[in-house]
């Protein structure tokens, strides 16, 4: 098996992306994306033949927002992406005007760029949600439950491994969640 590794300078934050393969067969990762430029453009587009199969979400968000909205054609076949935001299996189906409100109110938040803490803002955690779920093969690609470090490992295809998750713990994100929801 082979593993090319490449980081990208995009600025402050990350941008990963491995491709494996194996026997002729490729598998392509990205993790993060702290703005989108020209060079990771490229190396998606070129040497990932414009297909992610794993997009890894942690903290960099930025660029991954650019360009999900520059290439609505992108190819992902899996989400990772534990959005604080998310409804765990939510028996009411949304009805059209309840998508329509939602629309309504999320293309009024500002971006923000909080460049002095690193951090994903409530913003940004909406704006890269909404472009998921606005598209109908993303929505549907997006792992529903929470990843934490007790999750069960995805098996790569093609004897490439496994993904092994290392973090968050489930009693940091619980408490994020509790954080979020009382303040």
């Amino acid at each position: 098996m082979d593993v090319a590794f490449k980081t990208f300078n995009v600025g402050n934050g990350d941008c990963i992306a491995l491709l494996l393969s194996n026997n002729g067969q490729e598998i392509h990762i990205l993790v993060d994306c702290g703005k989108f430029t020209a060079e990771v453009n490229d190396f998606i587009c070129n040497r990932f033949y414009n297909i992610i199969d794993y997009l890894i979400v942690t903290h960099h968000i930025v660029g991954l927002i650019e360009m999900l909205s520059k290439n609505a054609d992108l190819e992902i076949c899996h989400i990772i992406y534990n959005c604080y935001q998310r409804i765990l299996n939510n028996p009411l189906p949304w009805d059209e005007k309840m998508k329509e409100n939602i629309l309504r109110i999320t293309k009024e938040l500002p971006i923000i760029v909080d460049l002095l803490e690193y951090k994903i803002s409530e913003e940004k955690a909406k704006t890269l949600a909404e472009k998921i779920l606005t598209n109908e093969r993303w929505k549907n690609v997006w792992k529903r439950e929470y990843t934490t470090d007790q999750s069960i490992p995805i098996e790569l295809s093609n004897d490439m491994g496994k993904l092994i998750f290392l973090s968050p713990t489930q009693e940091a994100l619980d408490k994020y969640i509790r954080r979020k929801i009382y303040s």
